[in-house]
């Protein structure tokens, strides 16, 4: 048996400590997808105070100050916090906020969340230890069984498709060939 650098007890304060950096990085980006929606009106960014059009790095500024943190740490916490629901993150509360960022790239739907969390809890050791990052994010590249780079690219393709082919914005010739190559594409299945 291969004895541990860290004493057991160190170990287990520097998880906690591990855990209580996710849950304020958790929160912080929870208010920040709040101050997105409430500042958003008609999908621009609007000031409430002035009631006038911001850019986005503005509010992650803005957040960033009271929170004594960078805008690209806000920026950071606003993404996982938008695309990781709270009920998945209670459900797997075993993964930590940079396993579900790890996992962001890799699905659409809470469903394919879902599939995800699952297979990435079933490549934990026998003794129930969690997959490291790390490591979630090397089998996750394409290699040990994960997404190979085409299906990720595939992904990217659709989604930029489907906003494309919804906006309004968009010329007709391209919105029409961008809902072609939507229906044409299947998503590659998940690992």
């Amino acid at each position: 048996m291969t004895r541990l650098l860290l004493p057991d007890a160190m170990q287990a304060r520097l998880a906690q400590l591990g855990h209580m950096n996710d849950i304020t990085a958790w929160e912080m980006g929870d208010l920040a997808v709040w101050m997105f929606d409430y500042c958003t009106i008609n999908d621009t960014l609007i000031n409430p105070v002035t009631e006038e059009e911001i850019p986005s790095h503005v509010l992650y500024n803005s957040i960033a100050k009271a929170a004594s943190k960078s805008p690209h740490s806000i920026r950071d916490y606003h993404y996982t916090s938008k695309r990781v629901p709270i009920s998945i993150r209670e459900r797997y509360d075993v993964l930590g906020r940079h396993h579900f960022k790890a996992l962001c790239p890799h699905f659409e739907t809470v469903q394919e969340l879902t599939k995800l969390c699952d297979i990435a809890l079933s490549w934990g050791d026998e003794y129930g230890t969690v997959i490291s990052v790390a490591a979630l994010r090397h089998k996750l590249s394409g290699k040990d069984g994960g997404p190979a780079k085409w299906e990720k690219w595939l992904k990217t393709a659709s989604t930029a498709c489907k906003k494309l082919s919804s906006d309004d914005a968009t010329p007709s010739f391209v919105r029409s060939e961008a809902k072609r190559f939507v229906t044409a594409t299947t998503h590659p299945p998940l690992p």
